[in-house]
C-alpha cells in the first residue's frame, strides 16, 4: 500500500486518494465494522486489483460475523465487470473455503463459473477457480462433510467440457456492439478446455485406472479431422500416447492421411509429419531413425519454416542416436591416438 507521503506518488484521482487516506487511518486504528466493509467496497470498485484491500476486507467480514452468502452474491456482480481480476477470483475461494459449501450452492457456483467463461472463454483465472472447486470439494475428509460429487455429477461437467470443445455448437449468448444478443460457439481450439478434459478424463483421482483411452484417441481423432491444424487437440493425442505408453504407431494409420497435400489441403499438417517421424524414431532402428530425421529435416526446409530452427536441432538429437559407421569411429579412434603422440 503506497504512503501518503511517498517520494513520487502515483497521480490518482482525487476520489481514489481520498478513499486510501481514509483506509490507512482505518487501518492503523485496525478498525473491523461496518463503514469499513461500505469503504473497501468504494475502493474495489475503484480499483479492483487492490490485494491489500481485499483481504482487509474479509477478515473485517469473519470479525463481524457477516453473511458470506451476501457476500458471495456480491461477488457476482464484480466478477461479472471484473473477470480477468486475479483478486475477485481468490476473494471467491476464500469465501467458499469459509462457507464449506453443499452440493446444492456448489452447483449454483459452478453454473456461475461456467456463465463466466461465455464472454471470456480462455480466461485462466476462471479456468483455475473451476479445477479448485472440483478437485476442494472432491478430496474433502469426512469431518468437513467428505466428497460432494457423485458420479452423474462428474458426466454433467464432462457434458459441458464437450460444448466447451464443440465449434460448431452454441454454448450461450452474449451482448453484442449494439446491445443485441450474439450466440457463442465452443471453440476446438480451446486449450484451456482441452487442460480441462485432461482432468476430468485421466488425472482426477476417481478415473485414474479406469480412463476408456481409446474412447479418448477417438474423441480426438474426429476433433483433429474437423480442424486439422489444431495444436491442442495434437498435444492432447501426444499426451494419451506417452500418458498411456501406447506407441505412436499404433495411431498413425489414421494420421497419415495429414502427411499429404489432398484437394483440399495444399501442404501436409506439420503435426502429422512429426508424429510419424516420433513413431519412426520409436523403434529405435537405425535405418527408421535416419528415415525420422528425413522427415524433420522436410518440416525445417520445407513445411514449417518459420520454426527451421527448432526443426534441425531436433534432427541433430535425434541422428545422435544413430551408432557410427565402423569407418567413421576408426577414423575417430586414430585421431585420440594422434592428439595422444602429440600431447
Amino acid at each position: 500500500m503506497e504512503p501518503a507521503d511517498g517520494l513520487v506518488p502515483i497521480m490518482y484521482s482525487e476520489e481514489y486518494s481520498d478513499a486510501m487516506s481514509y483506509f490507512r487511518a482505518i487501518v492503523t486504528e485496525n478498525e473491523k465494522s461496518a463503514r469499513v466493509l461500505e469503504l473497501t467496497e468504494h475502493i474495489i470498485r475503484l480499483n479492483p486489483a487492490h490485494y491489500t484491500v481485499w483481504q482487509y476486507r474479509f477478515s473485517t467480514l469473519l470479525h463481524l460475523e457477516s453473511d458470506l452468502l451476501a457476500e458471495l452474491s456480491l461477488m457476482n456482480e464484480f466478477a461479472s465487470q471484473n473477470l480477468k481480476s486475479y483478486q475477485v477470483w481468490h476473494h471467491r475461494l476464500t469465501l467458499l473455503t469459509h462457507l464449506n459449501p453443499d452440493l446444492a450452492l456448489l452447483k449454483k457456483e459452478i453454473a456461475f463459473i461456467h456463465e463466466s467463461l461465455i464472454p471470456d472463454a480462455k480466461n485462466y483465472h476462471t479456468w483455475s477457480y473451476l479445477h479448485w472447486v472440483y478437485t476442494r470439494f472432491s478430496s474433502l475428509g469426512e469431518e468437513m462433510g467428505g466428497n460432494r460429487f457423485a458420479e452423474k455429477d462428474w458426466e454433467a461437467e464432462r457434458g459441458w467440457c464437450d460444448g466447451m470443445l464443440d465449434s460448431d455448437g452454441v454454448i450461450g449468448k452474449q451482448e453484442g456492439d449494439e446491445g443485441e444478443d450474439v450466440l457463442v460457439n465452443g471453440d476446438g481450439r480451446n486449450n484451456s478446455a482441452w487442460g480441462w478434459r485432461w482432468y476430468l478424463m485421466v488425472s482426477r483421482e476417481g478415473v485414474r485406472g479406469k480412463t476408456d483411452v481409446q474412447a479418448e484417441i477417438d474423441y480426438t481423432l474426429k476433433q483433429i479431422e474437423q480442424i486439422p491444424h489444431n495444436a491442442s487437440a495434437w498435444n492432447y493425442l501426444r499426451g494419451l500416447h506417452t500418458h498411456f505408453a501406447i506407441p505412436f504407431s499404433q495411431t498413425f494409420p489414421q494420421l497419415e492421411t495429414y502427411t499429404s497435400t489432398t484437394e483440399t489441403r495444399a501442404k501436409p499438417v506439420p503435426f502429422a509429419i512429426e508424429w510419424e517421424s516420433d513413431a519412426l524414431a520409436q523403434t529405435g532402428s537405425e535405418e527408421e531413425v535416419k528415415r525420422a530425421a528425413g522427415l524433420l529435416l522436410d518440416l525445417a526446409d520445407k513445411w514449417d519454416v518459420m520454426r527451421r530452427t527448432y526443426w534441425r536441432y531436433r534432427r541433430n538429437e535425434l541422428l545422435k542416436q544413430v551408432r557410427p559407421s565402423k569407418a567413421s569411429a576408426n577414423v575417430e579412434q586414430a585421431e585420440k591416438r594422434t592428439a595422444t603422440v602429440t600431447a
